[in-house]
């Protein structure tokens, strides 16, 4: 069916002068990560918006200057100094999001959730494994002994992490010993110890002699022969 060229033209006309609708993010959130690799950045990214998105920045949360815009919904800023704590903003269709970054692998750290779970034990030897949190990427070190002396300690663990899992072996079973962890941040620096801690260790298991079982296979022969006799 054709359409008459008046009506067409009409309706043409409705469809040039709607106006263009454009459905805005909502406030939506702004996530910033640290970038990983030897140097410090970070990495912002937030829900998709329409035109130029202006990125901007402060060091002290009040006074914000530009560090530059995309068409995309992602940046990185490499402009950053170590210890220093950033908050960004972006304009995201009409609608400003703010978040901000610290730099996790510098200065001192806390260290939280500290627990111990055994391990194996084994002839002569126990072991159990030290589990522990800080709050920025930390190296740690494990100092630990049968007395607050502490004889012996793990070697500097290099990597930087939040979440710390220690393996201790070779002690004595079932005995108390006392602990203690020391951090470092990534250049060695800012030292924070805990205060003295306890583990036991586990006891040995019951160990069954060749003797022992020699004479269970023995009992057992002899219980079936009997069964088989008498029956």
């Amino acid at each position: 069916m054709k359409l008459n060229k008046t009506i067409f033209a009409m309706l043409l006309s409705l469809f040039l002068f709607l106006p263009i609708v454009s459905y805005a993010a909502g406030e939506g959130t702004l996530s910033v990560s640290t970038v990983s690799g030897s140097k410090l950045g970070y990495s912002l990214y937030w829900n998709s918006g329409q035109g130029n998105v202006k990125i901007e920045r402060s060091t002290d949360g009040t006074n914000f200057a530009s560090i530059g815009e995309t068409t995309l919904n992602y940046f990185v800023d490499f402009n950053v100094e170590k210890g220093i704590s950033y908050t960004y903003r972006v304009n995201v269709a009409g609608k400003m999001i703010t978040s901000s970054a610290s730099d996790l692998s510098a200065g001192a750290s806390v260290i939280s959730d500290i627990r111990v779970e055994s391990g194996t034990a084994s002839k002569s030897e126990a072991s159990v494994v030290l589990y522990f949190k800080t709050d920025k990427l930390s190296k740690s070190q494990i100092f630990y002994g049968e007395s607050e002396a502490y004889s012996s300690q793990t070697e500097i663990d290099n990597s930087l992490n939040q979440s710390h899992t220690i393996f201790l072996e070779k002690l004595t079973p079932n005995a108390t010993y006392h602990f203690k962890i020391k951090i470092l941040d990534k250049n060695d620096q800012n030292p924070t110890e805990s205060a003295d801690q306890l583990f036991t260790t586990p006891a040995l298991a019951n160990e069954t002699s060749v003797l022992q079982i020699i004479i269970k296979a023995l009992t057992d022969a002899f219980a079936g022969f009997a069964s088989w006799f008498t029956s």
